[in-house]
């Protein structure tokens, strides 16, 4: 399965730069056609949306897990009518409860943010059926399809947004019905297209198989909700203990930042638990071993470097994004980094815990991670600020992949490639070296400094990498291959060795 990652990956890609993209297009047309009261109005009603979401999360997440098996056992049409039938239960139930409580409030309500509440529940019925016929795309390696339809979704909404309100002249509503628009127009496609190959569409629940998701999937969305709360509770704690000032440099730098290498980990992440699921259920353990292995060598090589590059480029960066009085959240950057590699390194033990569906065990970890966050803000946060709070993040994500590294081997052990941190470490070293070198001979060119500094300091720990031998003889041999078969046929994805630690 390994020989697939790569492909997948770049299929994946697409999907997963879309919301990105649309999003910096998005937020200057938002906030420069719509007043701040409104635009808090809508992003209230997105983060309700977001919420009652993850709260369905526990449905997307088993399909991922099950799929393999009812596939290996030829009962898919179970799984697919358990699934859709939970779902129709689960986000009606949610959206019920949302709307009831947006009634019973409507008179402490704006009747502005009443409307988009109202809207918002509409947004979260399809938004939360499309996510679970879409994971049966990702479930069964579909990833074209998906990364189409996610790309649908962003785009099309985009486009619908812009019409309504620029030429229909619709409010910031529009923004809204977007959502349900682009949705409810992509949802019968992506029925027919999700039903699994050979099935008909019979909606046949199975208590055994429902209940099976329930309890692998519930204490997964408690983990959904820890990880978003992490990330938010720090602006409210800065807001409390110090100042408006601080918040806005904290949030500045994390969204610069974050992006970059959350990316790179979600595209990571995307592309191998599917296949880490077929390989367990599939090939057995011992390939499921040699596939974590080989994947997490993988992340490291690919990952590590962007995050020294991150790190020694951070202050530039934010120099040319940000406005002066952001400039000093670059001292964040470090911290904020760690964080984003060692989240990513977690997944990859997680794995050991969710084959043997030990998900309360994965709760476990991310409520000690959530509680740790939340005590070194409250003694970090009114010292150091938003430091503390960056510091803070960190801290907890350390606590959260030790106890996955400790736990996960109880249940599941396998070599980790120590030897390759070792090298992309150093080799990393090296590269951060050369770009500090680099900057030091530019001086406040910040936009030259990242333009050149960027693929002088890949290029180097490529070079890095090569030297201390990370690449072996018979990956050499693959991409020689690969290069000569190139001009006669699309190229197949490059079979890696295995390289373990001692």
């Amino acid at each position: 399965m390994i020989r697939f990652l790569t492909s997948d990956m770049a299929k994946y890609l697409p999907g997963v730069l879309a919301p990105a993209l649309v999003g910096l297009v998005e937020i200057p047309i938002l906030t420069g056609l719509f007043s701040p009261q409104e635009y808090g109005s809508y992003a209230l009603t997105i983060t309700m949306v977001v919420v009652l979401d993850l709260c369905a999360g526990w449905l997307t997440l088993s399909v991922l897990r099950f799929y393999p098996a009812a596939e290996r056992d030829q009962r898919l049409g179970s799984l697919y009518g358990s699934v859709l039938l939970s779902a129709a239960g689960w986000i009606a139930l949610l959206a019920g409860g949302l709307i009831t409580v947006v009634l019973a409030l409507s008179s402490t309500l704006a009747a502005r943010q009443r409307e988009f509440l109202l809207i918002g529940s509409a947004i979260f019925v399809v938004l939360a059926y499309f996510h679970v016929l879409l994971h049966f795309l990702r479930a069964s390696r579909r990833v074209g399809w998906y990364s189409a339809f996610s790309v649908w979704l962003h785009l099309a909404r985009l486009a619908i947004a812009l019409t309504l309100v620029r030429v229909m002249g619709w409010g910031l509503e529009g923004f809204l019905w977007a959502y349900v628009i682009s949705l409810a127009v992509a949802c019968p496609f992506l029925q027919w297209i999700s039903l699994p190959p050979g099935q008909h569409l019979r909606l046949r629940a199975e208590g055994r198989i429902i209940a099976q998701m329930l309890r692998y999937g519930f204490p997964l969305v408690v983990c959904l909700l820890m990880d978003w709360a992490m990330n938010l509770s720090n602006l409210f704690f800065l807001k409390y203990f110090r100042s408006p000032d601080e918040v806005g440099i904290y949030a500045a730098s994390q969204g610069v930042f974050s992006k970059g290498l959350f990316l790179l980990t979600t595209l990571f992440h995307t592309a191998a638990m599917p296949l880490e699921m077929r390989v367990w259920e599939k090939e057995g353990p011992d390939q499921a071993r040699r596939f974590l292995s080989q994947v997490s060598r993988y992340f490291i090589l690919v990952c590590l470097p962007l995050a020294g590059l991150l790190v020694v480029l951070a202050r530039p960066i934010v120099v040319v994004l940000t406005a002066r009085e952001y400039h000093q959240g670059y001292r964040i950057v470090p911290f904020l980094v760690a964080g984003g590699l060692l989240l990513g390194l977690q997944q990859r033990f997680q794995g050991g815990l969710l084959f043997r569906s030990r998900s309360i065990l994965v709760m476990c970890g991310f409520l000690l991670a959530a509680l740790g966050n939340l005590g070194l803000n409250l003694l970090l946060i009114p010292r150091y600020g938003y430091m503390g709070a960056a510091a803070g993040v960190t801290g907890g994500y350390v606590l959260l992949l030790s106890f996955m590294c400790i736990t996960s081997r109880r249940f599941f052990s396998w070599p980790f490639p120590v030897r390759s941190l070792a090298r992309s470490a150093l080799a990393v070293a090296v590269a951060a070296g050369t770009v500090w070198g680099l900057g030091q001979m530019v001086g406040q060119a910040h936009w030259v400094l990242i333009l050149v500094g960027v693929p002088s300091g890949l290029v180097v720990y490529v070079a890095a990498v090569v030297l201390l031998g990370e690449v072996s003889p018979r990956e050499w041999q693959a991409l020689r291959e690969l290069v000569l078969r190139s001009d006669r046929r699309a190229p197949e994805p490059v079979v890696v060795e295995e390289q373990t630690g001692p």
